[in-house]
């Protein structure tokens, strides 16, 4: 369990932004977990870029 951050509850117009790159290239054990960790972020001003520089047929795409 992740401890718990004032961040969670703060108004998004009190903190500053954030964004998040998560490389994508194929899969391993724990891809779900690791791609559910930060679609699951406490902080509520933040954005999410996925990228994949291999190829669109890459197996983690449709896991994200």
């Amino acid at each position: 369990m992740r401890p718990w951050s004032p961040l969670a509850t703060a108004p998004p117009d009190s903190v500053p932004g954030v964004s998040i790159l998560r490389p994508l290239k194929g899969l391993d054990a724990n891809s779900f977990e690791n791609l559910e960790s930060t679609f699951t972020q406490e902080c509520p001003n933040f954005e999410i870029v996925l990228s994949s520089l291999m190829s669109t047929e890459d197996q983690a795409l449709p896991v994200a």
